[in-house]
């Protein structure tokens, strides 16, 4: 049994790019149009876990499970042009905030020599969701909010070696 604290450079960074036109309403001669352009990442991670495990010669196995965090940064832009005379839309959101989750995960440390260890560990992140709402202006007038929100979960497979001091 013991625990540990860890912090490590995650480097997530998805964006997604849509384009289309979702006007039900269509001028003769005019096609309308709309994106969305969507980017989540983050650049650290740090969990506190407890761990538990089973020896067996010079392996330990072993479960874990404890809190994460993570600071993640949310940011999506809209442009839209409707047909039917409502003219160019806008909206920008985004947000940035230091996420606390849930991780759990399995492993293994391998004893090589007397002071030199080995590991391999899954560890799955679940950092709940993060949430951002932005304002759309046609021709500078407020017409609708829209409401973001993106799940962040992550499945990580990390390896290490280790020096144990006597």
């Amino acid at each position: 049994m013991g625990l540990e604290g860890d912090i490590s450079s995650f480097r997530f960074n998805r964006s997604a790019f849509t384009l289309g036109n979702p006007f039900v309403v269509s001028t003769p001669g005019f096609v309308g149009f709309a994106n969305f352009n969507t980017n989540v990442s983050t650049t650290w991670l740090a969990t506190i876990r407890p761990r538990i495990g089973y020896a067996v010669d010079r392996a330990l196995f072993y479960g874990t499970a404890g809190a994460a965090f993570a600071a993640i940064r949310f940011s999506n832009t809209y442009v839209g042009f409707s047909p039917g005379g409502a003219g160019n839309e806008n909206e920008a959101s985004s947000v940035s905030r230091t996420k606390t989750g849930w991780a759990a995960g399995a492993g293994i440390d391998y004893a090589l020599a007397t002071n030199w260890i080995v590991s391999v560990e899954y560890l799955h992140v679940d950092l709940g969701s993060i949430s951002a709402s932005g304002l759309v202006t046609t021709g500078g007038i407020r017409t609708a909010t829209m409401n973001f929100s993106a799940k962040m979960q992550s499945d990580l497979v990390r390896a290490g070696i280790s020096y144990k001091f006597n």
